[in-house]
């Protein structure tokens, strides 16, 4: 399946078909859009935060058996046409710069990437090499870099030795985020009582100040229609940050990764690899037991519940979390950010009325001398005035 990263199905993934690279977003608070332009079998790239405290981020992978200069070539391509970026890239490179003990080709080619564009490289001294195989050795290969405006906001660089992978999970702490005081919640608008909607609407309308200027327009029709909607409509809590338990996983399972897990703390791949090899085998094995009885459980479930899961994922497909992309606009530009998006999305399938046709919400404005200018809103304002109208 086109951009499936197994494992990560309750995450958003950014990725091709096939891929080699890939972004896994598990934080679902985070405001991300996808730089379909940037995306390849070997790179992905979003940018991720709102306005001026956001980022573009960029997973790489350089190919062992393809020449250095396609890859870096699809990096100069990003970097010509965006700015406050951080490059995450497997590299297969060596060069002291990143702490490797030697320089090759490879190495040579990244670091003319770097030169011509005065990046910064994150990776530092006194941590274990970033990739290690038994019988090859071990090496830096795996390189961190960003925009110069970007740096000081890269915090707690750090390799850790906590997968099955020979490549070593490289993890920091990224400011870009804005404090929140209290947690998130969304417009239930499927239990929204429409009639009182209007009604509170039409009493908060009278608000909205026509004569102070744009800014004022804006903000206090928006305070109407949001004072109404917190009449009207029900809130919901946003979506937790959390990774839902697959249906197939136990607790023996739990136990199983633990042992495992503890096992390579100890250095057991390392002193004695087939011991290691029989551990994680047979952890394996347990979770194809485990998804083929869940499996065998909800086919047979079709007996009981003729209608139930497994028709709907018949009926459906599975379930994929998208991320909003960046679009072709009427100019042919593509979009950089979600408010762009949104705007070509509304320009699209919600184009001005040649008819000026009158809606309800509409009249309650007028009716109270009110011009409204949707010109002056952000497309997000937009988008929600129009899901309110829905």
């Amino acid at each position: 399946m086109p951009g499936k990263v197994y494992g990560f199905e309750d995450c958003r993934v950014i990725a091709a078909k096939d891929p080699g690279a890939a972004i896994i977003i598990m934080n679902n608070d985070l405001q991300v859009i996808e730089l379909t332009q940037h995306v390849s079998t070997y790179t992905a790239a979003i940018r991720v935060g709102h306005g001026p405290r956001s980022a573009v981020l960029i997973s790489a992978y350089f190919k062992y058996n393809m020449h250095t200069h396609a890859f870096t070539d699809k990096l100069r391509a990003i970097l010509e046409c965006v700015s406050e970026t951080i490059i995450g890239a497997d590299t297969n490179g060596h060069s002291p710069r990143w702490y490797s003990a030697d320089l090759n080709q490879r190495g040579r080619i990244v670091e003319d990437l770097i030169d011509d564009y005065n990046l910064s490289i994150i990776n530092s001294p006194g941590h274990m090499d970033t990739y290690a195989r038994r019988g090859m050795g071990s090496s830096n290969i795996d390189v961190t870099l960003s925009t110069r405006g970007m740096a000081g906001n890269i915090m707690g660089w750090l390799v850790s030795d906590v997968t099955d992978s020979d490549h070593r999970l490289l993890s920091y702490a990224l400011d870009i985020t804005i404090s929140r005081t209290q947690e998130s919640k969304r417009f239930d608008v499927g239990r929204a009582d429409w009639d009182r909607f209007s009604q509170e609407l039409a009493r908060s309308i009278l608000t909205v100040q026509t004569t102070a200027g744009l800014n004022a327009h804006a903000s206090t029709l928006i305070g109407a229609i949001t004072t109404a909607a917190k009449k009207a409509i029900p809130t919901r809590t946003g979506r937790r940050w959390n990774i839902k338990r697959q249906p197939w996983w136990t607790e023996t399972l739990t136990s199983m990764r633990k042992r495992l897990n503890l096992a390579k703390r100890q250095g057991l791949m390392l002193h004695d690899r087939q011991a290691y090899n029989r551990l994680r085998n047979h952890y394996l094995q347990e979770i194809r037991s485990s998804k083929m009885t869940a499996w065998r459980n909800m086919s047979d479930d079709i007996n009981v519940h003729t209608w139930g899961k497994p028709f709907k994922y018949a009926k459906n497909g599975p379930r994929v979390i998208g991320v909003t992309c960046s679009l072709s606009g009427a100019d042919g530009t593509l979009t950089r950010t979600v408010d762009e998006t949104i705007a070509v999305l509304l320009d699209t399938f919600v184009p001005a009325d040649p008819d000026q046709v009158v809606s309800h919400i509409q009249l309650l404005i007028y009716n109270n001398n009110i011009t409204p200018s949707f010109s002056i809103f952000s497309p997000v304002t937009v988008g929600r005035f129009f899901r309110f109208n829905s």
